[in-house]
């Protein structure tokens, strides 16, 4: 079977977090046992145990947890992503908001995800197969983006970054290309732009990625 890009990049990942704990593992009779044990587990075992050490000690620092989101039978994009000067809460709406993804949002699912905080400059491939390979991974729609823009911005929870970094969605066009809905505090007021995906971009450590609790 082929593996594709994002599988090596996860794989990659995880492989390069075990060489870390090695190299630890020196000074650590634990940590020396731990790896004993390691080089006899199965390909299942062996994948869910770096899922688990990626989450728990790779590039990807969960800050905010259990937001919980509501299903929405029917959303219509414009009726939200708009600007102050015509009755909304943005400081600016990238235009291609309407021209890559359809107007209408429909049967958005109810969703339980967390925010999880860059510890590193991060490149984003790494960004999604760090968060495949620890098992986070979650693409989101615009109801979902919405509801977490209206309680932070309007009601005040504290669920974005607002310091000027990013915060990331992870959402698919009209074609089924994935792209990043990137919401940031600016001078003029929060903005709200749309990406493709960039394997090789990189973002400063410190930004936020949206994905599974």
């Amino acid at each position: 079977m082929k593996t594709n890009n994002t599988e090596k990049v996860s794989i990659e990942s995880g492989w390069r977090l075990i060489a870390d704990i090695g190299h630890k593992a020196d000074k650590s009779e634990l940590l020396r046992k731990a790896l004993k044990k390691l080089v006899n587990m199965n390909e299942g075992a062996l994948q869910k145990f770096l899922g688990e050490a990626q989450t728990l000690f790779g590039r990807l620092k969960k800050v905010v947890s259990s937001v919980s989101l509501e299903a929405t039978a029917s959303f219509n994009i414009k009726d939200f992503f708009k600007t102050k000067d015509k009755g909304g809460i943005f400081g600016y709406v990238d235009g291609d908001i309407f021209n890559w993804f359809d107007s209408e949002v429909k049967n958005s699912p109810e969703v339980e995800l967390a925010s999880y905080e860059f510890t590193e400059d991060i490149k984003e491939e790494n960004i999604v197969g760090d968060a495949k390979t620890g098992g986070i991974y979650k693409e989101v729609d615009f109801a979902h983006i919405k509801q977490i823009c209206e309680r932070h911005i309007v009601k005040g929870e504290k669920l974005l970054k607002d310091n000027g970094q990013a915060n990331l969605f992870w959402v698919r066009n009209k074609k089924g290309g994935l792209c990043k809905v990137h919401v940031r505090l600016r001078d003029d007021g929060w903005h709200v732009d749309v990406y493709d995906f960039d394997p090789v971009g990189e973002w400063d450590a410190g930004g936020r990625s949206f994905f599974r609790n």
